[in-house]
């Protein structure tokens, strides 16, 4: 990757040259079947530049949910191992105070 090249256009060409591998797999896979009729419309289906940017659009949203998503469970789980701490050593404190 260029490093003045902006992360989310990686993405859209990673994304194309899946799409197109994709496509070329089902058309050799539509090949190798013989007996099975092959539409005459498939060979003209491809993927515009409004088409990556929607799939890439989605990924990005779908990636960036769940990256908040785990952040907000990680905070929540260290403020309870916090507040588990907390009590555990107001306990302890409490009880070594009553000894003396």
């Amino acid at each position: 990757m260029d490093p003045k090249e902006h992360p989310s256009d990686a993405v859209r060409r990673a994304v194309r040259r899946s799409l197109v591998l994709d496509q070329w797999e089902r058309e050799m896979d539509d090949d190798r079947r013989q007996g099975m009729p092959r539409r005459e419309d498939d060979a003209e289906r491809t993927l515009t530049d409004a088409d990556v940017n929607a799939i890439v659009e989605r990924f990005q949203e779908a990636v960036t949910k769940r990256f908040y998503t785990d952040i907000g469970r990680g905070v929540i789980a260290s403020c309870k191992r916090a507040l588990i701490i907390v009590l555990i050593g107001f306990a302890a404190y409490g009880s070594w105070k009553g000894m003396k």
